[in-house]
């Protein structure tokens, strides 16, 4: 469950937006057609809104570390895998639009 929850989440976000961490994470967004604006929204409001261990989960995932992001999922407690879940959504409410 803890895999298919932390793909959901990056494949939100990539499909919602599609190298290093938080720049990674923009930089996929970007491909996906959204403006630097939008993808530098995006990644700023997931890293406001959620615990920075989950954020890190993320931003390996974004840099094509998968195994490692899957790692460090399953680590994490439930309610932790349930924003991995839910932050590209978020994000795409908070920032689609502006």
């Amino acid at each position: 469950m803890k895999r298919v929850i932390l793909a959901a989440a990056a494949a939100s976000l990539a499909a919602a937006c599609s190298g290093g961490g938080e720049t990674a994470m923009v930089k996929q967004c970007q491909q996906g057609g959204e403006s630097a604006k939008v993808c530098g929204c995006m990644v700023s409001h997931m890293k406001k809104g959620m615990d920075a261990d989950v954020f890190r989960v993320l931003t390996l995932q974004a840099e094509g570390k998968s195994e490692e992001a899957g790692k460090q999922a399953d680590k994490l407690p439930v309610k932790k895998q349930m924003q991995l879940a839910t932050a590209a959504v978020s994000a795409m409410q908070a920032c689609i639009g502006k």
